[in-house]
């Protein structure tokens, strides 16, 4: 399996008014009926890709303090983080490390979906939370149930289809594009595309110049057919998402 973008992370302050502005842009939100309460409250953006958007309320102040996300929240919030998944994890890791890519800990995760059944995955933070670069996503392998993690998609009165290309800041664009083509065994040569710019299945990862501003991702673009009418929300420190008849 080739890997392919799994999903972002939208922190926001109020739940509510996050589905009520994915609604109103035509969006069909969804909760999840986990067994295990998280560190947030969330709910979810799939789409037909099998990507989606996770938006995110942290349930406390005290875990703002202590997440690896909570510098996000603290500057505003938006988009925080998001990830790719791999078939294989370890050679992910052993790949990001033989190129010098500073890699947290794996990290086993999962829960149980009503009227779902159990999931699993396992988790290698590559960026945020590492002390590394802050312009990489973490990488997932899903070990059991994504039907039961990855609630079936919806359709949407806005017609989106997936997410077309992400938008990331980094202090580096070039070197952090480097990272995570070699995190995940794609040629290291990136022509005929810009040295910035990174394919992971039907979406682009460019990085940017971050400007002296947050590192992370900062823009996200969904693809729609083109008889829907472009639209555009904003999150946060500067997050956007703009939907569109994207290629």
């Amino acid at each position: 399996m080739p890997p392919r973008l799994d999903h972002l992370i939208l922190l926001v302050h109020d739940i509510d008014e996050a589905v009520a502005a994915f609604s109103g842009a035509g969006f069909t939100v969804l909760e999840r009926a986990d067994a295990k309460a998280g560190s947030t409250l969330s709910r979810f953006v799939v789409f037909a890709d099998d990507s989606y958007i996770q938006l995110a309320a942290f349930r406390s102040p005290q875990t703002i303090e202590t997440h690896r996300l909570g510098p996000v929240m603290a500057s505003g919030g938006g988009f925080a983080d998001y990830s790719i998944l791999v078939a294989d994890l370890d050679e992910a890791g052993r790949r990001g490390a033989a190129a010098g890519v500073i890699l947290g800990a794996v990290h086993e995760v999962g829960n149980s979906v009503a009227g779902a059944g159990d999931w699993s995955l396992r988790l290698l933070l590559a960026g945020r939370g590492t002390q590394g670069d802050e312009a990489l996503p973490f990488l997932v392998q899903d070990v059991a149930g994504r039907g039961a993690r990855v609630p079936p998609a919806p359709s949407h009165g806005n017609s989106a289809r997936g997410i077309a290309a992400v938008t990331v800041a980094s202090a580096v664009p070039a070197a952090s594009a480097r990272r995570l083509r070699a995190l995940l065994g794609l040629p290291t040569d990136a022509s005929p595309q810009p040295e910035q710019v990174v394919s992971v299945g039907g979406c682009t990862v460019t990085f940017v110049e971050a400007g002296g501003g947050r590192l992370g991702p900062v823009a996200v673009a969904v693809r729609c057919p083109p008889e829907t009418a472009p639209a555009r929300l904003s999150f946060g420190n500067g997050g956007t998402l703009t939907l569109g008849a994207f290629a």
